[in-house]
This record gives structure tokens, sequence and C-alpha cells, in this order.
């Protein structure tokens, strides 16, 4: 081995996608429509339209403000660095490496997903409990022993995403064990 002192890893960053804001705009646009439609129809053949109207507007509403809460930030949705990984709809502080156990690829593919299984939830989430003085909460992106990036949340292709985790967290394992020699 040669005695150069070892780089920090880079930071990689990754955007919100594009895309999922249009979605969610042409998903909240759709039930406007169908709303207004709906109130505009109503009369003697459409006896519930006016309710069927309100309902879809207010749906058109509750999507629209969702959307734009959730995709308006300019911030990074996701960030490697020598730290650990942050992913945004996570919703706790940077994962250290030294929890992750390995990151693969799976679902179909009409939805693909990222797993980053984790070496021991139970001491990432008292690690996380103890920096940061709540307890990260599970949901669908974050499960007992995994936590998942979904397909269409980043601004890059799934499997570049992937390789940019393997890569971090291996330079960051490489850097763990150089510096425990």
């Amino acid at each position: 081995m040669n005695d150069e002192p070892k780089q920090p890893p880079a930071t990689v960053t990754f955007g919100v996608s594009p895309g999922k804001r249009t979605h969610g705009m042409v998903i909240a646009g759709l039930l406007a429509a169908s709303g207004v439609v709906s109130l505009i129809a109503a009369g003697p053949s459409v006896p519930d339209g006016e309710t069927i109207g309100l309902v879809a507007l207010a749906l058109a509403a509750v999507v629209f403000f969702h959307v734009r809460r959730t995709t308006s930030t300019t911030g990074p949705a996701m960030v490697l660095d020598g730290d650990g990984i942050w992913f945004r709809e996570w919703g706790m502080d940077a994962v250290p490496w030294r929890f992750i156990a390995g990151v693969r690829m799976a679902g179909n593919r009409l939805r693909p997903l990222i797993y980053i299984e984790l070496d021991d939830s139970a001491d990432l989430f008292a690690h996380m409990e103890a920096s940061s003085g709540t307890r990260p909460s599970l949901g669908p992106l974050v499960r007992g022993g995994r936590l998942v990036v979904p397909n269409s949340a980043l601004d890059a292709p799934l499997n570049e995403v992937a390789v940019a985790i393997r890569a971090a967290h291996d330079d960051a394992l490489e850097m763990a064990n150089s510096s425990s020699d």
C-alpha cells in the first residue's frame, strides 16, 4: 500500500425529479377539470353532480398543495458524503455508513426500487434518537431492516443512483478501514 493519506469521499447530490411535479400537477388538473364538468353538468340527470364536483375540486386542491409542498424545494433530495447518506423523503438525519450493510436494486421494470440494507436497525434507530432526540418513524420508505428509495423521487436514473451509493459506501468503508490500521 502507498503511504498517501486518503482523501475524504466527494459529496454527491441528487435533486428532486422534475417529472414528479409534472405528474402531480397533471393529476390535480384532471381532478379540477372533472370537478368543474360535474358542477356544470349537475342537474336532474345527475342528481349528485354538485357533490361529486365539489369533492373532485377539494381533492384537486389537496393534490395541488401536496405536490407543490413536496417538490418546490430547490435543495437536494439526496446527499452522499463521508458522513453517510441522507434522503429527504426518509424524514430523518443522515444515516452513517457504518450502519449500512449493502445496497441492491429490486422491484420490477415499472417500479424499480433501491433497497439500502441495514446492519442493525435497532442500533441505527438508537443512534438517531440519541443524536437528534427523536426516533425515526417507520413507514413505506423506512422499514425495519432497510431503507427504500423509490424510482421517481430523484433527478437521475435509479441505476446511476445505486452505483453512486455503492461507490460512496465502499469509499467510506475503505476510509474507515485505512484509518483503523
